[in-house]
């Protein structure tokens, strides 16, 4: 199956200029996509955003762990601030708006969304509906929890490299996966 798009235009990488290309194996049908206009844009949506939402819904490649934190308890290994102080959140079903910014970290494709109050921010590729209208498939906040090196939270979900966290106060949020350390399987 070959994989018809709208280019960005203007991009001498990408389909703008070169009408069809290969992408890897991983990312796509067979990897071959073919770009459906010239190079002038015809569309707002980019290469990068459209390569994410084809591919959102395929099977995570999960990379080999000792164990999932999820549902245990974690030491801290690394201070974390919280990044944003009043974050998105969406409800599931929610419509969203994506502008095609997007982002890989850990090896997750997040995507940068605006929901229906106009609040803007990171969102994992994996709860963007498939086709646009784009809406949330899950409701999801991009709350992080601030947290201190041996500092014990629960893991209570983990997601695109992420975990919800509740501390010992009973503050929730999300910490970076990599920042935890689990300490028990009770």
């Amino acid at each position: 199956m070959v994989h018809y798009f709208p280019c960005n235009g203007g991009n001498h990488h990408g389909p703008g200029s070169t009408r069809e290309g290969r992408i890897p194996r991983s990312l796509g049908n067979n990897g071959l996509i073919r770009s459906t206009c010239s190079s002038v844009s015809q569309n707002r949506v980019t290469w990068a955003i459209l390569l994410a939402i084809m591919n959102h819904d395929k099977p995570r490649v999960k990379m080999p762990k000792y164990g999932s934190i999820e549902g245990h308890n974690c030491s801290v290994v690394e201070n974390w601030v919280a990044t944003y102080s009043d974050p998105i959140q969406v409800a599931n079903g929610e419509t969203i708006e994506l502008d095609g910014r997007v982002d890989v970290w850990d090896g997750h494709t997040w995507l940068w969304a605006k929901n229906l109050e106009g609040k803007e921010g990171w969102i994992p590729d994996c709860i963007v509906s498939n086709e646009a209208p784009f809406k949330a498939t899950e409701s999801y906040s991009a709350m992080e929890l601030t947290c201190r090196k041996g500092q014990s939270l629960k893991a209570l979900r983990v997601l695109h490299g992420w975990a919800w966290c509740s501390d010992e106060n009973g503050k929730n949020g999300w910490v970076p996966e990599r920042n935890l350390h689990m300490i028990n399987r009770s």
